[in-house]
């Protein structure tokens, strides 16, 4: 999904000074959307170095992803080394698969979540269906499309503060939602 991968990418280009923004698959070939534009990678996964943000999104592509288990591995390694590891959407299936969310806390898209919890396989993850976003230690999942808006922002708050990310959402033109438990749309899912 384009808002998974490009809402929070948005909110952190705001300080590209802080952030170098990376795209990396398995080639260079680029990846088309569910919404039909294409992303071309700016690295291959085995020319990776160290990423202090994983952002992993989801959509469509995703289940195709978690039945790879070279893109498992390494999402797997990135994240072991990653300071911040990040889902958007059903991107947290990926992390779930890869174990990244082993005994921790963690949501995904409302429309999904049956399904996500079901081929997560793992009955450690402590999932939060009414969550817009959750926090366990460095991993931040969020649900469904623009509330990867709103955990970027959250990220933003915690390495730069509350006035950067407060900014970056005005800056944007984004009306910032910053309790991760104020879930309008778990209400018409549960």
């Amino acid at each position: 999904e384009m808002v998974d991968a490009y809402g929070p990418l948005e909110m952190f280009s705001i300080y590209r000074d802080v952030f170098e923004i990376k795209t990396f698959g398995p080639s260079y070939d680029a990846v088309r959307a569910s919404g039909g534009p294409c992303t071309q990678p700016d690295a291959k996964f085995e020319d990776t170095d160290r990423i202090d943000i994983l952002l992993v999104p989801g959509g469509c592509g995703v289940d195709a992803v978690v039945e790879k288990s070279d893109w498992l591995d390494w999402v797997s390694q990135r994240a072991g080394e990653a300071i911040w590891v990040t889902s958007v959407c059903t991107g947290a299936l990926i992390l779930a698969r890869a174990g990244v969310l082993h005994e921790r806390a963690a949501t995904t898209n409302k429309n999904e979540f049956d399904k996500v919890v079901k081929e997560a396989g793992d009955s450690s993850i402590k999932w939060r269906r009414k969550a817009r976003w959750v926090v366990d230690g460095n991993v931040l999942t969020s649900s469904g499309v623009s509330a990867g808006v709103d955990m970027s922002l959250d990220l933003i708050e915690r390495i730069l503060g509350a006035d950067a990310a407060n900014e970056a959402a005005r800056l944007s033109e984004y009306v910032r939602n910053p309790d991760p438990d104020d879930d309008p749309f778990a209400k018409e899912n549960t």
